[in-house]
């Protein structure tokens, strides 16, 4: 009965909080179903874990990337094991902070976990500047996804490509505007690295997440936008706004068609953000293993698979040292930038 309450509670929530998650919750049901009386959290695990309800606090608010992957992953490993894993949307206020501050009030035992993104690390570390380093006091569980963003302009801007682009802005230093979803977010250190590379000067307006910068993009009072492809792919396809390129390196096999922003006049150019799990350092060790192993599992299923290119997301299947270099890597990228552009994220 437990696990039949947690695939309804699932299904709902998917289904009623991110539009792609009506299909993934249809496509997996079938699937969740046969598991159901083959239900067996893993043998040996510190405790017998999970022996009571395991909290997942989701640091954004409902509807968006993060929180659809959070409830996807573990709603299908507490299918798998049998398991109740109680989902809650922890306020975005401070950029995530209260979520970490939450997470790390509560002991190291594995029945509180973390589900966030890259630019929740790095405003915490630059922007709220927080006491303690992010990389020490959580321990890595899973990498959800690669997260690159999207580059688009005003449909209105006589711009068609990066090399217009970039050609208008130097014709006009500091008059164009790039709207960001909030100070020190991956899509405001994205601008900023376009800015370094290009040879550009375009402002930063931070906005309180992705939706009123896109809004005021396409009404034309900012001129360019980075954010992700949920946000800003309907947009480009409905004529709304115009795609510029994408900030990985390399083409991503869910989007093959939108090019990169290196390879269209930015060499070299490349920003890439994270969505994922982490706990607070001290959870035993094999606990993080079996959920990194279950959660990596669950991204390479086929149903899982093409809900995520519907929404152009590419999975990341990244054990838990792999993901913890990850997490350096893309904090050292944003400390460069921060001092290259002396950047003040307050």
């Amino acid at each position: 009965m437990q696990a039949i309450a947690t695939r309804s509670r699932f299904m709902k929530l998917t289904a009623a909080l991110c539009p792609a998650g009506i299909a993934l919750a249809t496509t997996l049901i079938a699937t969740l179903t046969a598991g159901l009386a083959h239900a067996q959290k893993p043998p040996g695990l510190p405790g017998g874990y999970p022996a009571k309800p395991v909290r997942v606090v989701i640091g954004t608010a409902p509807g968006g990337s993060t929180d659809f992957l959070g409830r996807m992953v573990y709603g299908k490993i507490a299918e798998k094991w049998g398991a109740t894993f109680v989902m809650e949307n922890v306020s975005a206020v401070a950029g995530g902070v209260v979520a970490l501050d939450q997470v790390l009030k509560i002991p190291a035992d594995g029945y509180t976990l973390l589900v966030c993104s890259g630019s929740t690390f790095q405003g915490a570390m630059y922007t709220h500047k927080v006491t303690y380093d992010v990389r020490k006091v959580f321990a890595p569980i899973v990498q959800f996804t690669v997260s690159p963003l999207v580059m688009a302009t005003s449909s209105e801007l006589p711009v068609n490509n990066i090399k217009e682009l970039i050609a208008l802005a130097k014709s006009k230093p500091g008059q164009l505007n790039i709207a960001t979803s909030g100070i020190g977010s991956s899509a405001h250190l994205a601008g900023e690295l376009f800015n370094l590379m290009a040879g550009v000067e375009m402002v930063s307006i931070p906005y309180k997440g992705v939706g009123p910068g896109v809004t005021d993009t396409i009404a034309g009072r900012t001129q360019v936008t980075f954010g992700t492809s949920v946000a800003l792919l309907p947009q480009i396809r409905a004529g709304k706004l115009k795609l510029m390129g994408i900030t990985s390196p390399n083409r991503m096999s869910t989007l093959p068609d939108v090019p990169t922003i290196a390879e269209s006049g930015v060499p070299g150019y490349a920003y890439i953000g994270w969505i994922g799990s982490v706990a607070r350092t001290g959870v035993p060790q094999p606990i993080l293993e079996a959920l990194n192993r279950e959660g990596v599992a669950i991204l390479k299923s086929p149903e899982v698979q093409k809900a995520l290119a519907a929404d152009g997301s590419q999975a990341a299947y990244a054990n838990t040292e792999e993901f913890r270099e990850e997490i350096a890597t893309a904090l050292a990228r944003a400390e460069r930038l921060i001092k290259e552009r002396n950047l003040v994220l307050n």
